[in-house]
């Protein structure tokens, strides 16, 4: 019945609604603080200590209930007709009875109200959604997929040498049966065989094999392929020939199995292959350059930008990145306090980040929402933040527009974004693929405001470039050429985080308001922005 019970489970997930918590790890460490610092489970232990005592004191007046008399009533020989027996009986049965009762009455009283006490405490522990495990699981697989981790490694709480405990064998069939309800089948193999090792070769005894059988069949099941079904329930019959049920099972399977059409599960996350190639070799910097893209004279300065008032008393610390596209870091640029400070205003005001199909909608329809939906391409929970209610957000246009020369009146709203577990941002681009190429986002300036252990990189797979999160270093790219044609080598990923909070903010630049600033050049195929 144990698998029965599962499918109940997996079917009722959908049903279920709850803040999301892994698309944000700022908001998974505020909840883990809020568990940590929730004395409702040490309350809920003493009340359970009390009516464990309560339950003892039911039982010793049940006892003496039952002792009134019983050796006297069950005694042939012993006779009312004694004043002593007829004054032990009428003692028992009457004083020493009623205050049994009375106080057996009380301590019934009290342990109804315990109980209703524990079933309202129950419902304010605490808790996660069983729905948290689903995403949590997505990236997990996709860091394992990106960075071609071993699992090995993972189950033993490795992730880039970044050491946590060792899975259980039970932890590590749950990773494989969300990874069969999400259609990752190669990584739900590798996962099964990791907590088959754990039962058999460490003595894990977290699950059973039949168990972990079972769970594997019941989510094969609700993706209906029955051909993987009959695969584990194959096993079950091998594990335990004598069992009819199993063989049963077994027969009627395969007749659905031989009548099922060959496919898959099909992946949400990743669509194709070539995509998936992709993101990999980016964050792996593993893709070739192009021809003409390595600037042949890289630098670090202190730029004034033509002595700039704003610059002149304390310049800005300029690295030149990349010259196609034109891509600079800016080292230092907000102080680590006003980057908390920002953090912490808006950790719960942040939600889920959504994409734009094509990026055919205009900005200012993608701030409502409009023609905009969440995707697993991008794990993240965001807000937008006008400059007008922020002095930091000021601040920093003001910087950018010191070292640009491109005008505030251009800039689009401050996008503050957490990174959830495994984080990501698929390859893109950021211009609009539309005819008003006057209004096309020209220029982005990106500010890391956290620090990560491990992975979160901005990977530019054309050029080969991957540049990891250092908090208060801001990073400018440049989406179109200088005749506004847009610029493909400026398609980027927000590699998986690995280990880590990462948060970041960007400001998208609009080419309105910026044609005497940036005008276009003379020549028609220039690169180099001005």
């Amino acid at each position: 019945m144990r698998h029965l019970f599962i499918v109940g489970i997996f079917v009722c997930l959908p049903c279920i609604y709850a803040e999301e918590l892994f698309s944000s790890v700022a908001k998974l460490q505020a909840k883990f603080q809020q568990l940590r610092n929730d004395e409702t489970r040490l309350h809920l232990k003493r009340l359970i200590t009390r009516q464990e005592n309560i339950l003892e004191n039911i039982k010793r007046h049940a006892a003496t209930l039952e002792e009134l008399s019983g050796g006297e009533i069950r005694d042939p020989t012993f006779s009312v007709n004694h004043p002593i027996n007829a004054f032990r009986f009428i003692r028992n049965h009457s004083v020493v009875f009623n205050t049994t009762v009375t106080e057996m009455l009380q301590e019934i009283r009290l342990y109804e109200k315990g109980r209703v006490k524990i079933h309202e405490m129950l419902n304010n522990v605490t808790k996660l959604d069983v729905s948290e495990l689903k995403g949590t699981v997505r990236g997990i697989v996709l860091i394992q997929q990106i960075y071609n981790l071993s699992v090995t490694d993972m189950a033993n709480g490795y992730f880039n040498k970044l050491k946590a405990e060792p899975l259980t064998a039970a932890e590590c069939k749950d990773i494989m049966v969300w990874s069969l309800l999400d259609g990752y089948h190669d990584s739900a193999e590798a996962w099964y065989q990791m907590s088959l090792k754990k039962i058999e070769k460490e003595n894990d005894l977290t699950i059973t094999k039949r168990q972990l059988l079972l769970d594997a069949a019941s989510a094969s099941a609700l993706i209906k392929d029955f051909k993987l079904v009959v695969k584990w329930y194959s096993k079950l019959v091998e594990l335990d020939p004598r069992n009819r049920y199993h063989k049963y099972r077994l027969r009627n399977l395969r007749k659905r199995a031989y009548a099922q059409v060959d496919r898959l599960a099909k992946n949400n996350t990743i669509e194709s292959t070539e995509e998936k190639k992709m993101f990999m070799d980016a964050c792996q910097g593993k893709v070739p350059r192009l021809l003409g893209t390595i600037p042949k004279h890289l630098y670090c300065e202190f730029f004034t930008n033509g002595d700039h008032p704003y610059l002149m008393i304390q310049p800005a610390r300029r690295e030149l990145i990349s010259q196609d596209p034109l891509m600079e870091k800016f080292h230092d640029i907000i102080s680590k306090k006003t980057i908390l400070n920002l953090r912490k205003k808006y950790v719960d005001k942040i939600e889920r980040s959504r994409v734009v199909e094509n990026h055919q909608v205009a900005p200012e329809r993608i701030s409502m929402n409009i023609c905009s939906f969440a995707h697993p391409k991008r794990t993240s929970q965001t807000i937008l933040i006008p400059a007008e209610s922020e002095h930091a957000i000021r601040k920093i246009q003001t910087f950018i527009e010191a070292v640009t020369s491109l005008q505030k009146s251009s800039y689009e709203s401050f996008l503050l974004s957490n990174y959830g577990v495994g984080g990501q941002f698929y390859c893109h681009h950021d211009y609009y693929k539309s005819d008003n190429t006057m209004d096309n986002r020209i220029a982005a300036f990106m500010l890391y405001m956290s620090d990560v252990e491990s992975g979160g990189g901005t990977a530019f797979p054309e050029i080969q470039e991957v540049i990891f999160p250092e908090m208060g270093t801001g990073l400018l790219w440049y989406h179109l050429k200088p005749n506004l044609t847009v610029n493909p080598n400026s398609k980027h990923c927000g590699c998986p985080i690995v280990v880590g909070n990462k948060w970041k903010g960007i400001i998208q630049i609009r080419h309105f308001n910026n044609e005497f600033s940036k005008p276009c050049p003379l020549e028609k195929d220039a690169i180099t922005w001005t």
